[in-house]
């Protein structure tokens, strides 16, 4: 039985939780938690930022935090997308990463390949399991 991780809100951990699965090394990575960047009507998006830099090129996990104030990470990953251009990070893979806890309920960890067909427009997500993003960490290809 696997036990949550407790962040410093005395809440689960999700972003270290995700990291003990990959088995990452923290050195290779930055944790950006809060990350706050403009959301859907004025209302900012509040996510947690793994940027992980073993690989061929950095890959970015934001984590849907249970506290976000505005718009999903889903519906705003356009300019998620443009916020982490403008740390700057400017050649990254996006995954969206749902904790398996959350909205009062078990229900199960997603992780998404976001993509893009031009600059910041024509989104799609493809579903990965936590091998294919340990494969898009360390080969670029998911």
């Amino acid at each position: 039985m696997s036990r949550r991780r407790i962040g410093p809100d005395g809440r689960g951990d999700p972003v270290g939780d995700l990291l003990v699965e990959l088995g990452i090394f923290l050195h290779l990575t930055r944790r950006l938690e809060r990350f706050t960047y403009p959301g859907l009507f004025d209302r900012p998006v509040e996510t947690d930022l793994l940027i992980i830099g073993d690989g061929v090129r950095p890959v970015v996990v934001a984590t849907e935090r249970a506290d976000n104030p505005g718009a999903s990470i889903t519906n705003t990953a356009e300019r998620l997308a443009t916020a982490i251009w403008e740390l700057p990070l400017h050649d990254f893979s996006l995954v969206e990463h749902y904790p398996r806890f959350r909205y009062g309920g078990d229900l199960g960890t997603t992780l998404d390949l976001v993509s893009f067909t031009h600059h910041w427009g024509g989104v799609s997500w493809k579903h990965l399991d936590i091998e294919g993003l340990r494969r898009l960490i360390t080969t670029g290809i998911a």
